[in-house]
């Protein structure tokens, strides 16, 4: 029997390429994990301008049980990862076991000095460990 990794992993939202500024929080619209316990996190940056001394970013995964609720923090990958070249690529692997339904990812700029200092940025979510049902009344076996 052949699995369909296609049934098991869904790349999703997150930030789309953008660029960063100032020292706000920017969230990704939100992803509905139903179905699924596992994931990645990935986030890449590109160009710096403005000559910053230092780039920063905090990288959080938010949670919520309604899409337009109030979320709260459920994973912490960075509370400051250096952006200050451009090329930047982390992946966070995330077990979601006590995650609520919606996940954003949340992306909070630290610059150090510059004329108005940005980042190019994105941010992808990939849920995994998806629940496949029996098709057919056929018994899956361990």
């Amino acid at each position: 029997m052949q699995n369909n990794i296609l049934q098991q992993v869904k790349a999703v939202g997150g930030h789309d390429p953008q660029q960063l500024s100032g020292s706000s929080a920017v969230d990704s619209g939100y992803v509905d994990r139903t179905g699924y316990r596992a994931g990645n996190v990935t986030i890449q940056s590109g160009a710096v301008t403005g000559t910053p001394d230092a780039i920063t970013v905090a990288v959080y995964l938010l949670h919520c049980d309604t899409s337009g609720g109030t979320y709260a923090v459920f994973a912490t990958f960075e509370t400051a990862l250096d952006l200050s070249t451009a090329g930047v690529r982390k992946t966070y692997p995330v077990n979601l076991n006590g995650a609520k339904q919606y996940l954003e990812v949340r992306a909070t700029p630290t610059f150090t000095n510059g004329t108005s200092p940005k980042v190019f940025w994105s941010s992808q979510i990939m849920l995994g460990d998806g629940d496949i049902e029996p098709t057919n009344n056929v018994a899956v076996l361990p």
